[in-house]
Formats: structure tokens, C-alpha cells, sequence
């Protein structure tokens, strides 16, 4: 009996030792489908023969975002009916802008800008003047040493000025250059340069972008300063139509929202808005534009991004190039 179960448990292992050398001798001929999830399988042996499809999903606007409301699209598998939707964030309003109250030192300004794109009347909050170097407040070199002189310059401590005035002296500090605006060496206005090249020379009429470091009694120090012709050359890319930024749609990011940038695009999808079109291009972007285009177009943009989200990129104010 003994010899029996160890003839058998040899035989056994005999053909699984046969099975692995030579391979699964099953023929495969009653197998499973693969689908977007499962792969495809033999019901026999239960084999793996292929991968899962993975899904194909389409892409239709269920819900257009305007300055108002959120849009939806809604992705449904061309295989097997999966579907899911997401949110695309509302648009900026944007249009012609009035200010209504003059931003101040100690005074937040106001301005009105009326939407092109839903016709309503919003007000915003302008930013205190001096709270950066694109929002200088602008004054004369004597009056802000007036001021100071007077015990009332505490308010342009910390602020970026845009002061005005004649260069009296110029003074040298390591890698930096002095430039006295009002008053001479020890006392008065002076705009601090990184670099030893001369800006400007004595006696010219000039204007500097700088920071207010310190007050002393009688001494105004603004460092990072550059003259304000310096200023409007080194404009950052983008800011303007005619500094566009020329990108690919797939590589416009957050950190071009406001700002100009020439692409192109083939159009997939036209919705009229009002007195303008929202043209989807391929690639994920949605162009505002007056003009007219047609499906299957191939356009070449200019435009301003105003917001970059999950699904595509919204740009406005798109006109051909």
C-alpha cells in the first residue's frame, strides 16, 4: 500500500515537473473578452491573454463657466458607459476698467470695471500706493524730505516710492551708487544703485523706483532703486500685446494668468457667448474671441490668460496673428 501512494506522489510530480518544463498544453479555444478594467482570460485554464483595454473616454461641455457660474464637462467611455463629470471654475470678469477713488498711502483706492463678458458693473479694491514696485507711490524728493524733517515720514517707511528731483551728489558705497536727489552728502534724499556704473550724472533731472530702508532725521535711504526709464525697458515678458509670449497650449501654467501669449490650436468645438465665441482648441484651450472661425480650423492666437484650470486654459480677447 505504501509503495502505491509513493508510486503516485512520483507519478504527480513527474507531470508538474513535465507541466513547467513544456508549458500550459491547454489550447485556449474558450476565452473571456478583455474590457475597459478586466483582462482577457482563458476559461479553461485561466490563463491571461491580454491586458485590459483600458477606458476611452469623450469629452462633452454640459455646462458652460461664465463670470457667474461654474461650467461642467461630463467624460463618458466610448466602450462601456463610464462616465464622470468635472467642475471648470468660473471666469474673471474683464473689461474696461475706471478707477474711482485714487489709492493712497494710508488709503486703499477703488475701480470699476465693466464686464465685457456678462455686462455687470463690479467694483474692486485697488492696493494701498507703495505696496510694491509696479504700485510706486510718486512724490517729489523735496517734499518727502520735508515731510520727514517734519517728524511725518513714518507713513513711507517700508513703501516703494517713485521719487522725482535732481541729482545734487553722487556717492560711492562698496558695489553700490548714491544718488542724492535733495539736500548733499549726511542729509537729504538718497537712491541707492546696485553696480558701479553711473545712471545718471549730477544735475540731471531724473526719477528713481526705489525702497524706503530707512528714516533718519534728516536722510531718506531707498535701496534696490533703478531709474524709471530702466523700469518701463525691463518689462516682464507677457505684459502686454505686444510682449506676447509665444507657448505651446500645453505649457501655459498659473504663472501666466494676466498675462499675453501667442499660440496655436485646431478648432474642436464653437459656442457663441453674447457678441462673442468661445472656441475650444485641441490641446485644452478656450479661446474668447469677436471673430468668426470654423470647426477643424487651424488658428493662430494672440490673447490674455485668465485662468488655468484642470480641464483647459481660459484665454480672452483672442485675435489672429
Amino acid at each position: 500500500m505504501k509503495n502505491k501512494l509513493l508510486m503516485k506522489l512520483i507519478l504527480g510530480l513527474a507531470i508538474v515537473s513535465c507541466s513547467l518544463l513544456i508549458g500550459c498544453q491547454c489550447k485556449h479555444e474558450t476565452t473571456s473578452k478583455a474590457t475597459c478594467t478586466d483582462p482577457s482570460v482563458c476559461l479553461s485554464c485561466g490563463a491571461i491573454l491580454g491586458e485590459p483595454l483600458g477606458h476611452s473616454y469623450s469629452r462633452e461641455i454640459t455646462a458652460f463657466a461664465s463670470c457667474n457660474q461654474e461650467g461642467e464637462v461630463t467624460y463618458t467611455c466610448e466602450r462601456c458607459g463610464d462616465s464622470y463629470t468635472a467642475k471648470v471654475p468660473k471666469l474673471p470678469h474683464s473689461g474696461n476698467e475706471k478707477i474711482t477713488l485714487e489709492a493712497a498711502l494710508t488709503q486703499m483706492g477703488e475701480k470699476q470695471i465693466s464686464c465685457n463678458l456678462c455686462g455687470k458693473i463690479i467694483t474692486e479694491s485697488i492696493p494701498y500706493a507703495g505696496s510694491s514696485v509696479d504700485n510706486p507711490y510718486i512724490i517729489k524728493s523735496s517734499t518727502l524730505y520735508k515731510d520727514v524733517t517734519k517728524g511725518e515720514g513714518e507713513q513711507y517707511q517700508g513703501k516703494y516710492l517713485r521719487v522725482a528731483g535732481k541729482v545734487t551728489y553722487i556717492s560711492d558705497y562698496g558695489d553700490l551708487k548714491g544718488y542724492y536727489l535733495y539736500g548733499e552728502m549726511g542729509e537729504g534724499v538718497v537712491c541707492w544703485v546696485n553696480g558701479s556704473e553711473l545712471v545718471a550724472n549730477t544735475d540731471s533731472n531724473v526719477e528713481f523706483i526705489g525702497f524706503v530702508q530707512s528714516l533718519g532725521i534728516n536722510q531718506i535711504e531707498l535701496t534696490e532703486c533703478k531709474l524709471v526709464s530702466d523700469v518701463s525697458v525691463s518689462v516682464e515678458p507677457g505684459l502686454s500685446k505686444e510682449t506676447a509670449i509665444e507657448l505651446k497650449i500645453a505649457n501655459i501654467s498659473s504663472k501666466h494668468i494676466n498675462r499675453w501669449v501667442s499660440f496655436s490650436g485646431e478648432i474642436e468645438a464653437v459656442v457663441p457667448y453674447g457678441s462673442y465665441t468661445w472656441y475650444y482648441l485641441k490641446g485644452d484651450a478656450a479661446c474668447l474671441s469677436e471673430e468668426t472661425h470654423e470647426i477643424g480650423e487651424t488658428v493662430n492666437f494672440i490673447g490674455e490668460v485668465v485662468s488655468v484650470g484642470e480641464l483647459w486654459v481660459s484665454i480672452i480677447d483672442c485675435q489672429s496673428r
